[in-house]
């Protein structure tokens, strides 16, 4: 704790590291050392160890979800629809779960589950900006145009810097 306290999580990094070695199946110390390494920008060791603390503890939806937003910015789609599958029919009503899934199937170019599925997220996530650009877009080019139109029409009424983060509009996005 003294080293995330005084900025310094790298320096941490080596004695957690070694922690985890000694603890291997604890759990809260893998999700530490996996927060040590996205603070120190090591995303793939970060996905390493989530992919561990998957292993100890396969029901943990937050360890699945994150792995899946990591593997997904690597070009590993199809590695987060597996690390997601086991969750989506088992959390019907996680509104994280369906919407992870449905930016994966996109991503992994399974078009027509992808539109079935952001209609799901949706339906739980009706005001969120990121499904619905990625979905009016598909819908738009591959789909229902309307809906497609709808659903992009939609998205630029909300709040997109809140969405994706300050400075969005800024920089030339919207």
């Amino acid at each position: 704790e003294g080293y995330l306290a005084a900025g310094t999580p790298e320096r941490a990094l080596p004695h957690v590291a070694w922690l985890a070695a000694q603890a291997p199946e604890d759990a809260a110390l893998l999700r530490h050392l996996a927060d040590l390494y996205l603070w120190t920008d090591r995303p793939a060791d970060a996905a390493e160890v989530l992919d561990r603390l998957v292993r100890v503890d396969p029901s943990d939806a937050d360890a699945r979800l994150r792995l899946a937003d990591l593997v997904m910015w690597t070009g590993g789609a199809d590695r987060a629809l597996a690390v997601l599958a086991p969750l989506v029919d088992d959390r019907p009503d996680d509104p994280a779960v369906q919407k992870a899934f449905a930016l994966a199937l996109h991503a992994a170019g399974h078009e027509a589950e992808a539109r079935r599925q952001y209609t799901r997220a949706l339906a739980l996530l009706p005001d969120d900006a990121l499904l619905l650009l990625e979905s009016g877009a598909l819908e738009r080019w591959g789909g229902d145009w309307e809906v497609g139109r709808r659903r992009l029409l939609r998205a630029l009424q909300l709040d997109l810097d809140a969405a994706f983060g300050a400075g969005f509009r800024l920089a030339g996005h919207v």
